[in-house]
């Protein structure tokens, strides 16, 4: 029996997902206890609950905590199927403006796992395409802050609402890198906004990223995620599942161009250590992975997920949260200097005009 609370977690999340065929072998009194905290923190309730009815009669955890988890799961499912519905309400009202919407970020990615309800959402992302000016005043008659939000297009701080819309799906801090990205979004945009899936439930068909956009996006992302001290466990499952799809589908040369596309924006480094984290915790195989796995930096990642550096502890003293907020700057100065010396520009930019962000 494996005695380590996280190695039983991922091996849980491991059969959750078809990574391993075999059950974790959890203690059915106490050790199904200290897995619901995993799974609350983690936000992985609706997954394990599935493959739980998978698991032998003797695998299994009491009564009690199965219909815990049913209700906890039932609720987040609840909560996803109405993200649905919500966003091909506001994608419509948008189309008979004239404005074109991509469904991005995490209910595109819930559509990977082995049930389109099982990820776990909060809100709605768009990417959306047309006039600025005329998007902000569109938004602002037909719906109220809380509804839907414009994410400043200078500014990374994305908005408090149910719905978001941004101009380009994410930024860089460095200015020569962001210049790239906006011109790889430019590429790539026509294949995105024509790319149509039906979602689950009937609600509607809607235009979401491609695969091979995905790969080199969500890598952004999770990236983006990684600075903001926002990097979560279901950002890894989601690129896990995200290249074994890929490979799967992937037509002749598709993978060399993620590369390249991924060297062309900097992030072969970034890159390299998330395989390594994915192929310890996940066990990714190395014939999935888009790039050679390297433990260099890994175990930054390894601690942003697990140990919640980058998150603001309740019971810490003053002097403690300082000085772990202290050392993770210089660990990110150290070993991403491009994007940490990029930060120091939104800082300005929140004194000088008042505006607010979360990049680091």
């Amino acid at each position: 029996m494996e005695t380590n609370k996280l190695e039983q977690f991922l091996h849980l999340m491991r059969y959750s997902i078809g990574a391993d065929s075999t059950p974790p072998d959890i203690d059915r009194d106490s050790g199904w206890g200290d897995m619901i905290d995993f799974l609350w923190d983690h936000d992985a309730a609706a997954l394990c609950f599935e493959a739980i009815a998978r698991m032998p009669d003797s695998k299994r955890p009491t009564l009690n905590t199965t219909i815990c988890l049913a209700i906890l799961s039932r609720s987040r499912e609840d909560a996803v199927r109405q993200l649905y519905s919500r966003c091909m309400q506001v994608a419509r009202k948008l189309a008979t403006q004239g404005f074109y919407v991509c469904l991005i970020n995490s209910l595109p990615m819930a559509l990977l796992y082995p049930g389109p309800l099982q990820r776990h959402c909060t809100v709605v992302d768009f990417w959306v395409c047309g006039d600025n000016r005329k998007v902000m005043d569109f938004v602002s008659k037909n719906f109220t802050a809380t509804q839907v939000g414009v994410c400043d297009p200078d500014f990374p701080k994305p908005p408090e609402c149910c719905v978001r819309l941004f101009f380009y799906p994410t930024m860089m801090l460095s200015s020569s890198v962001n210049l790239r990205l906006i011109d790889w979004f430019g590429k790539h945009a026509v294949d995105q906004f024509s790319n149509a899936v039906d979602l689950p439930g009937g609600v509607g068909a809607i235009a979401t990223p491609t695969l091979r956009f995905n790969m080199v996006y969500m890598l952004l992302r999770t990236y983006r995620c990684f600075f903001a001290g926002k990097l979560a466990f279901l950002n890894l499952v989601d690129y896990h599942l995200l290249m074994v799809a890929f490979f799967r589908d992937a037509g002749p040369g598709e993978a060399d161009a993620v590369r390249a596309d991924i060297s062309h924006l900097g992030l072969t480094g970034f890159a390299r250590s998330l395989m390594y984290v994915l192929g310890e915790t996940l066990h990714t195989q190395a014939s999935s992975m888009i790039v050679p796995p390297s433990r260099k930096h890994s175990g930054l990642i390894f601690s942003e997920v697990f140990c919640r550096e980058g998150m603001s502890r309740p019971h810490a003293g003053r002097l403690l949260t300082a000085w772990r907020a202290l050392r993770r700057r210089f660990l990110f100065m150290l070993h991403y200097p491009s994007e940490t010396l990029g930060a120091l520009w939104f800082r300005f930019g929140e004194l000088l005009f008042g505006k607010t962000n979360n990049c680091l």
